[in-house]
């Protein structure tokens, strides 16, 4: 249960990493941040 918060983080970080990927705009999003 005390860990719970860090699981429901990676839950929602795979969850948005897959629908990123999916929605076709992460290498974008990864390109702005590198510069």
């Amino acid at each position: 249960m005390y860990e719970l918060p860090g699981l429901l983080f990676i839950g929602v970080a795979v969850i948005a990493d897959e629908v990123l990927h999916i929605e076709g705009w992460r290498g974008e999003l990864l390109e702005g941040d590198l510069g």
